[in-house]
C-alpha cells in the first residue's frame, strides 16, 4: 500500500536551537499501516531557514508499539532525541548518512 493511502499522524516539535544558534523546525509523521505490515513507517523533517529540509525515515516495529497511539507517542521520545543529535552535525553542505538501529527496536535512516 502506498503511504499516500495510509492515514497519517503529524506532530510539530517546535524549534530546535543548537548551541551555535542554528535553528530547525522539526516535525514528525507516522503512518497507520495495515495489519499485514509488521511496522509503522514514519519520517522526520527538520526545516532550516537557509539550508532547506533535512529528512530522516523512521521504522517502528509493531512488536514494540502494538498500536498507532503508542507509535505516535514514540515520535516524541528517543527517536526525536536521535534526530536532534544528528542535527548537531548538520552543516550548510548537509550531513552524513545515518543508519541508527536502536536497542529498543526502532530504526532511523537518513
Amino acid at each position: 500500500m502506498l503511504l499516500s493511502k495510509m492515514p497519517r499522524h503529524d506532530r510539530s516539535f517546535g524549534p530546535y536551537e543548537r548551541p551555535d544558534r542554528e535553528v530547525f523546525a522539526v516535525t514528525g509523521t507516522i503512518f497507520e499501516s495495515p495489519p499485514e505490515y509488521d511496522y509503522w513507517p514514519g519520517f522526520y523533517e527538520a526545516h532550516h531557514a537557509d539550508w532547506g529540509v533535512i529528512r530522516m525515515s523512521l521504522t517502528v516495529p509493531k512488536r514494540i508499539a502494538n498500536s498507532i497511539t503508542l507509535a505516535a507517542a514514540l515520535l516524541g521520545g528517543a527517536p526525536l532525541e536521535q534526530v536532534k543529535s544528528e542535527l548537531m552535525k548538520a552543516t550548510e553542505n548537509g550531513r552524513d548518512f545515518i543508519w541508527c538501529p536502536s536497542a529498543d527496536g526502532w530504526t532511523l535512516i537518513g
